[in-house]
């Protein structure tokens, strides 16, 4: 089935004027300028993306889940997420962006997708700063804005412990928010993380809780405990967010096909498909995508 998802950018698409093609930084509003056609209408990046807004107004749809914008609004995306933006004229705020091996070629020992803010089964991907909070981490954007354009043979290296700083007491507000009272153990969150990593590679073939957990070397009883303290859904509920959301990707396309859309994703045939989407959204498959395309 040819790709009919949301066209995916590449960090090399935007302009740049620094000779490090792995990392962007840039004013929001220099950013619209120079990239306009590209970030206006909903898409997916191949990188990780984090923006802070300090002025203006607007909504931010992460996944078809809006978000507002307002001064001290925060949103961190991470590779495959479908985002598109609705903002006032006035908008204003920084933004950067780099590709993962940018960001891993630095630490031996870690991985961006060891930050709870790249876990989406966790946390949203947006959150709302103080003012104290708003100026810290506007900060750490300029200086990496100022960093941006000097090319160096450290750069790099500088620019990755800006970041990591910045991940880091950013996955803490989110942790210690009072939003998130789970109070996780080391040992829940890794099994948490290595079932979304499951689930993202195979949710097309397999959506039984008990192939999850054979891969992970523990019985379903088990798995489904560690869903249900982490983020309050049973292990089948996790499978079917994942397979929905791909579902509501793919729907929206304008060029998509129904049945071939249902087989993509591993229904026998459209009419399951259908009764199994409408069971989820209340809408059949062609009721979203009309609806949504409208």
């Amino acid at each position: 089935m040819p790709d009919k998802e949301y066209p995916i950018l590449n960090i090399e698409q935007f302009q740049n004027t620094s000779g490090e093609e792995s990392f962007y930084a840039n004013t929001f509003s220099q950013h619209l300028k120079c990239n306009h056609t590209t970030v206006t209408t909903p898409h997916k990046h191949n990188f990780y993306l984090s923006v802070c807004f300090t002025h203006g107004h607007g909504i931010h749809e992460v996944d078809f889940k809006s978000y507002p914008i307002r001064p001290g609004a925060l949103f961190f995306l991470h590779p495959g997420q479908t985002h598109s933006w609705e903002l006032s004229d006035d908008i204003e705020g920084y933004i950067f962006f780099h590709s993962r091996e940018f960001y891993d070629s630095q630490f031996a020992r870690k991985s961006i997708t060891d930050f709870p803010i790249f876990h989406s089964l966790r946390f949203p991907p947006f959150l709302q700063l103080n003012v104290q909070q708003t100026e810290k981490t506007v900060d750490t954007f300029r200086v990496l804005l100022s960093e941006h354009p000097i090319p160096s043979i450290s750069k790099a290296e500088k620019v990755c412990s800006l970041i990591d700083v910045f991940y880091i007491e950013i996955s803490e507000q989110l942790t210690h928010s009072p939003s998130d009272k789970t109070g996780l153990s080391p040992s829940y969150l890794s099994k948490l993380n290595q079932l979304e990593r499951f689930i993202d590679t195979d949710f097309k073939l397999e959506k039984l809780p008990n192939v999850y957990a054979q891969k992970m070397n523990m019985t379903s009883k088990h798995l489904n405990r560690i869903c249900k303290n982490a983020v309050g859904k049973t292990t089948s509920q996790l499978i079917n967010a994942r397979v929905l959301l791909e579902a509501k990707r793919m729907l929206v396309h304008p060029d998509s096909e129904l049945t071939p859309t249902a087989f993509e994703l591993g229904f026998k045939d459209y009419p399951y498909f259908s009764r199994w989407f409408k069971t989820q959204t209340g809408k059949t498959p062609s009721q979203f995508k009309q609806f949504y395309l409208r």
